[in-house]
């Protein structure tokens, strides 16, 4: 039978912890794992189609 009473904060507290401010900052961190992922990516395709040019060049030197 607790009554929920809301307490003042302190305007320090509001300074440091803002919801939106945590929410940016999450957002622009998942932002960035996402680049990483991406870029890794694009450089392991870069490499799988290096390697497969080099592999056909060398077949078609064996002709």
């Amino acid at each position: 039978a607790e009554v929920f009473r809301p307490r003042k904060v302190s305007l320090l507290f509001q300074t440091l912890f803002r919801p939106e401010k945590l929410e940016q900052i999450l957002n622009h961190l998942a932002y960035e794992d996402a680049q990483q992922i991406h870029e890794t990516e694009r450089e392991h395709k870069k490499a799988l189609r290096k390697k497969k040019h080099n592999r056909m060049k060398g077949l078609r030197g064996n002709r």
